[in-house]
């Protein structure tokens, strides 16, 4: 769990931009064990309106299933109890996943580049969990923030999901994407 004044910058980011980050929300060791398997996946290259990157949309079932690897299984209770109750934190509003157990593996590789994924429900929640084990010099593009060395959550009003530049180099970077739900209190 991050100290409160972590969770405190976060929230006043989120008052004041509508995007907040909050770096180690995995335990240790998960971010560079699910790069490991992230990379093995059999990505897609997708060109929609407002960005152009490598995907894959994951759903994770209840029970293990040996055709998935074993880290997945692990990061579900952190997408969907632990991510929220950070969220709500931040946000100041109850929050649930809008698709419990899945989302969406977004590669950033040459040429790729995101205005956000903007097309979503009103009251909605993006989240972005980075990943990254490299770093590169902001020049190359690739990357919203300075770059994430382990991991990363990102917390942001679809309408002002930050801005990826085209990544100019070979190299890769992964994130996690979910929405989150606003809850009755």
């Amino acid at each position: 769990m991050s100290p409160p004044s972590v969770l405190e910058a976060a929230a006043a980011a989120w008052r004041a931009e509508g995007v907040a980050r909050v770096d180690g929300v995995l335990p240790a060791g998960l971010a560079a064990e699910l790069l490991v398997g992230l990379r093995r996946l059999p990505l897609t290259a997708v060109e929609e309106v407002g960005e152009v990157v490598w995907v894959y949309d994951v759903g994770v079932p209840p029970e293990r299933d040996p055709q998935l690897f074993e880290p997945l299984f692990r990061l579900v209770p952190v997408l969907d109890q632990v991510v929220p109750g950070l969220a709500a934190e931040v946000v100041g509003r109850p929050l649930a996943p809008q698709a419990p157990a899945s989302f969406r593996v977004v590669a950033y590789r040459k040429g790729s580049w995101s205005r956000g994924p903007r097309a979503c429900a009103p009251g909605l929640i993006g989240c972005t969990l980075g990943l990254g084990d490299d770093a590169w010099p902001t020049a190359w593009g690739g990357q919203s923030s300075p770059p994430v060395r382990g991991d990363q959550l990102t917390l942001y009003d679809p309408g002002r999901a930050p801005e990826v530049p085209v990544l100019l180099r070979h190299v890769e970077r992964f994130e996690l994407r979910t929405f989150l739900t606003p809850v009755a209190p």
